[in-house]
């Protein structure tokens, strides 16, 4: 074989070594989606794909502010200045965003996963202090939104994906699924779910906030 045609062979080979690892590359960046029979499985790892940059910022200057005050009013109370019962009952929410926007974060570390059946839709994380999955019959669920939902009197500042569903108490439930997940893989994921529901002929009903 001559010189040209070696060269040649070794830049083919060298085009579809790089194709390989650029293909590999924007798999790990995906929603992994698999369908199993009548099961819909959605699986990521959200060190890996497109987060909200902009939750992750909003909790960082948040938890900055917040975790300085509160240690403020911790220290106050135990020296026995101030307003005791405000403070006590202000740092039950204080030492609760302290804790919990850590615990947030924390999550931009984990795998998700979530998993749609005829008879339910389960979900769940996995890795450091990841929570026990859960399992919600697909007759217990309300609906299942995504948009800037308004829950709360002026709404929420983010895209968030939520499923409400018929709780034991007074108020209905809701769980948030793929909290970092960017804006448009947050849509992949409804939009899937959604997709999957209607050929399978799942009774769930969507609903999407602008």
């Amino acid at each position: 074989m001559s010189d040209h045609r070696i060269a040649q062979a070794d830049a083919l080979n060298r085009a579809l070594l790089s194709s390989l690892l650029v293909a590999k590359k924007m798999e790990q960046h995906q929603i992994n989606k698999e369908i199993q029979g009548e099961v819909l499985c959605l699986s990521w790892n959200n060190r890996r794909v497109r987060k909200d940059g902009w939750a992750f910022i909003f909790l960082v200057i948040f938890w900055i502010i917040w975790a300085p005050v509160t240690l403020g009013i911790t220290a106050l109370l135990i020296s026995g200045q101030g307003l005791r019962i405000f403070f006590l009952v202000w740092l039950i929410f204080g030492w609760a965003g302290t804790i919990l926007v850590p615990y947030t974060l924390l999550k931009r570390r984990w795998s998700e996963w979530i998993s749609v059946s005829p008879d339910a839709v389960s979900f769940g994380q996995v890795g450091f202090l990841a929570p026990k999955p859960k399992n919600l019959k697909i007759a217990t669920i309300l609906e299942i939104v995504i948009g800037y939902c308004n829950d709360s009197v002026d709404g929420e500042s983010m895209v968030t994906l939520n499923m409400y569903y018929r709780a034991s108490g007074w108020r209905n439930g809701r769980h948030m699924l793929a909290y970092w997940l960017s804006p448009e893989l947050k849509e992949e994921v409804f939009r899937s779910i959604q997709e999957f529901a209607t050929t399978a002929k799942i009774p769930l009903k969507f609903r999407r906030f602008g």
